[in-house]
């Protein structure tokens, strides 16, 4: 998702590289990851169950200062306060949304990885998913939206709880060039969560921009640290769970320490919808979904409501 991280394989059968160890002084990275285990492990106990029967949704609770205020990075992103609890729904009861390239492959779900970016049940987690189908094909918008940025600076609009100032200064002070990040565009969908799409070989959208669900934004690309040609979509909820960004990359890279709850896509995209993207082989969805629970019943939900849809045969 982020630049400077190795990204997960966008090539069909590609496995995850262990991200490359940079030290910035151990008197500084031991600080540094002292503070991201100690301000920004959050509590993901088990919630009830949702009143309809639907499956849970992730808690909501962590430790980051809850008085924090508002405050703008240097490129103008925004940084979203901490809140006494989310007033947007559960994903589950999210409607509208559909998947961003249709017909790929998904060669990296929503799961455990070394290379994880964020901390979720003491487990570095990819956080989205990542769908492979040809360079340049078409991305679409996943949900009706407002288009909140385009382009490769896009670190001020990912819900940290602070500016990511300090990673774009280091970035220069190791002479990173612009062409080192990847092309994102983020767009908020209105209902309290923000869509990200990674990895753009282009954007065809603008900073203020309306967009419909399936409405064209972008074309699949390899811009930033990735392996090919892929989509990295990913959906924050931007008054959800703080979670710890991973402490090595609040150390070597200066990232801030926490961000706005990442959610796993399979629980507003159904694998059953015509156009869905399929497993690599042996390559399955993880039993769980990291920070949720095991993925098994909310997957046979979508296949029942899927089969309920379908014509009945004359």
């Amino acid at each position: 998702m982020l630049p400077i991280r190795r990204s997960d394989p966008g090539r069909i059968g590609a496995r995850p590289r262990r991200a490359r160890r940079r030290s910035l002084g151990r008197l500084l990275g031991g600080v540094l990851a002292a503070l991201a285990v100690a301000l920004a492990l959050p509590s993901l106990a088990a919630a009830p169950p949702a009143p309809d029967g639907a499956p849970p949704s992730l808690p909501l609770t962590g430790p980051v200062a809850a008085s924090m205020a508002p405050r703008l990075s240097a490129d103008g992103g925004d940084t979203v306060p901490a809140s006494p609890g989310p007033t947007s729904l559960p994903p589950e009861r999210l409607s509208g949304y559909r998947w961003p390239v249709l017909g790929g492959r998904v060669t990296t779900w929503f799961a455990p990885t070394d290379s994880g970016f964020v901390v979720i049940d003491g487990q570095r987690v990819h956080d989205g998913i990542d769908i492979a189908t040809y360079c340049g094909d078409t991305v679409s918008a996943a949900h009706a939206g407002t288009v909140l940025y385009a382009g490769r600076r896009s670190e001020g609009y990912l819900g940290f709880d602070g500016p990511p100032d300090a990673f774009y200064d280091l970035a220069a002070k190791r002479k990173l060039s612009t062409a080192a990040y990847p092309i994102v565009v983020v767009v908020d969908d209105g209902n309290g969560y923000r869509s990200i799409y990674v990895h753009l070989s282009r954007a065809l959208v603008t900073k203020g921009d309306h967009v419909e669900a399936g409405q064209r934004i972008g074309r699949e690309g390899a811009t930033g640290n990735a392996t090919g040609c892929h989509l990295h979509y990913g959906l924050i909820r931007m008054d959800g769970a703080w979670l710890p960004v991973a402490p090595d990359l609040v150390e070597r890279w200066r990232y801030p320490v926490s961000g706005r709850e990442r959610i796993d896509p399979l629980r507003v995209l159904s694998l059953f919808e015509n156009g869905a993207p399929r497993e690599v082989p042996g390559q399955p969805p993880p039993e769980i979904s990291p920070g949720y629970g095991p993925l098994a019943p909310l997957l046979e939900s979508q296949r029942r409501r899927h089969e309920a849809e379908q014509p009945t045969p004359d």
